[in-house]
C-alpha cells in the first residue's frame, strides 16, 4: 500500500466515497466533525492504521520527541513520540512553543511498552482511547482534584496502581460540590484507593468510573442510584461496594 497525509480546510464541504483509500492515511481536518456532505467512507483502510483529526489547523511539528498538532483554538494535542521508546517515567509537557497541551490523542502512545509512571499537567482535558498500552505503577496529576475530575477519559489511565494528585497520594476522595458528573475512567484501577464521598447533586457517573479499585468503598449521599448513572459505574461481575443514605 501506500500512504497519503491531508489537510483539509473547512471551505470543504463535500468529499466522495472512498477518496482517501490508502492503507496510511493522516487527515488533518478544520471542522470539528464530518460535514453533512462527506461520504461515510471517505476515508477507507487498515483503520488501526488511519488517523483522522478534528479541530485542527494543520499546523504540527515534534519537540523533545513528542510529536503534536494544534488545535483551532491554539492548543496542543500529543499525538505520540517519534523515538524507539519515550523515558519510562513519561512527563508530558505543560506547555509547546508556548501553547498549553490539552489532550493526548488516540493510540498515542498505545505501541510503548516500557512505561511505568505517567505525569501529567494540569493543562489536560482529555485522553483518548487506547492513549496508553501497559500497566502504569504511578500516574501523577499537576493539578487539583477538581481539575482532574474534569479530565474526558476515553481510557483508563492503563489500570495503573497509584493515583498522586498535587504530590499527594490520593486514598481518599470528596467529590466537589461544583462537580456533578464523573466521567468515565476517572478512578478505573487504583489499588489504593480506600474511600470515595459522592454527595447528592452528581447526575450522571458514566461507565468504569471505578472499576478495578480492589480497597474501595463509595459513599453517596442518595438513597438509591439515581437514572443518571449508568449501569456498571461501579463493575459488573465484582461490583465495588456502595454505602446509600450516607451522612457525614
Amino acid at each position: 500500500g501506500w500512504s497519503i497525509t491531508a489537510t483539509i480546510p473547512a471551505s470543504v464541504t463535500t468529499i466522495g466515497n472512498e477518496a482517501f483509500a490508502a492503507s496510511f492515511v493522516s487527515a488533518y481536518c478544520a471542522a470539528p466533525a464530518p460535514l453533512e456532505g462527506w461520504a461515510n467512507r471517505c476515508f477507507r483502510g487498515d483503520d488501526y492504521n488511519q488517523r483522522i483529526y478534528f479541530n485542527t489547523t494543520g499546523n504540527r511539528g515534534v519537540t523533545d520527541g513528542f510529536v503534536w498538532l494544534e488545535n483551532n483554538n491554539g492548543e496542543i494535542v500529543i499525538q505520540g513520540y517519534d523515538k524507539e521508546n519515550p523515558p519510562s517515567d513519561l512527563v508530558i509537557p505543560a506547555e509547546i512553543n508556548g501553547k498549553p497541551v490539552v489532550e493526548i490523542a488516540e493510540q498515542a502512545f498505545y505501541k510503548h511498552k516500557n512505561l511505568t509512571s505517567l505525569t501529567l499537567p494540569r493543562s489536560i482535558r482529555k485522553i483518548g482511547k487506547d492513549a496508553f498500552g501497559n500497566r502504569f505503577t504511578d500516574v501523577h496529576f499537576n493539578g487539583f482534584l477538581s481539575e482532574w475530575l474534569s479530565i474526558d477519559f476515553q481510557t483508563e489511565l492503563a489500570r495503573a496502581d497509584n493515583l498522586y494528585i498535587a504530590g499527594e497520594l490520593v486514598t481518599e476522595v470528596k467529590i466537589p460540590h461544583q462537580i456533578t458528573k464523573i466521567y468515565k475512567n476517572t478512578f478505573n484501577g487504583y489499588k489504593k484507593l480506600e474511600k470515595i464521598f459522592i454527595h447528592k447533586f452528581v447526575d450522571v457517573v458514566e461507565a468504569y468510573a471505578f472499576w478495578g479499585c480492589d480497597q474501595l468503598t463509595v459513599y453517596c449521599e442518595a438513597s438509591k442510584q439515581p437514572a443518571g448513572w449508568a449501569s456498571d459505574w461501579n463493575g459488573n461481575n465484582a461490583p465495588i461496594p456502595v454505602v446509600w443514605g450516607y451522612e457525614e
